[in-house]
């Protein structure tokens, strides 16, 4: 992991997601999610007022190392949108929610695609979750926030043995 793969995988990122469109508070626009190197705070209505979504962030979070560079990482997206609760019935709100975060999804997953970054290579099947993970709220979500997380592992394609 380096400043290369964190480039590639940024502008990626920006790649997959540059036609979607989503609600923009501060504005009341639409527009597509903004992408940060960080990691996105709990998940909870009372912690997030959504000022800054939508947004992709992601960051490394873990990894094995030897004693010549790194060979395998771990990296976390968090994604975040939130609806217009000044449009529709909450019915209606929550089902353009669901199906946003779902278009999300669906963009992402161009992520196995094209797996290479620099000298390193997305490990698949990857991971992902949609809203909570908390047992027995599976798949909830925080309305008017709507929340995905991809889980990545990434193993360098270079041979490091001398």
């Amino acid at each position: 992991m380096d400043e290369n793969f964190a480039t590639a995988f940024s502008a990626r990122l920006q790649e997959l997601t540059a036609e979607l469109r989503f609600y923009h508070k501060p504005t009341g626009e639409s527009m597509a999610p903004q992408i940060f190197q960080t990691m996105l705070p709990v998940k909870t209505r009372d912690h997030l007022d959504g000022e800054h979504f939508p947004l992709i962030c992601w960051t490394f979070y873990g990894g094995t190392i030897t004693h010549l560079e790194p060979s395998t990482f771990k990296v976390c997206v968090d994604c975040a949108i939130r609806v217009d609760e000044g449009s529709g019935s909450s019915l209606e709100q929550i089902v353009s929610g669901s199906q946003g975060i779902n278009s999300l999804l669906q963009v992402l997953r161009g992520l196995a695609g094209r797996r290479r970054f620099g000298c390193y290579k997305l490990q698949l099947p990857f991971r992902y979750i949609i809203g909570s993970d908390e047992k027995g709220h599976e798949g909830r979500q925080p309305h008017p926030f709507y929340y995905l997380r991809l889980d990545l592992s990434f193993t360098s394609v270079i041979n490091t043995r001398r």
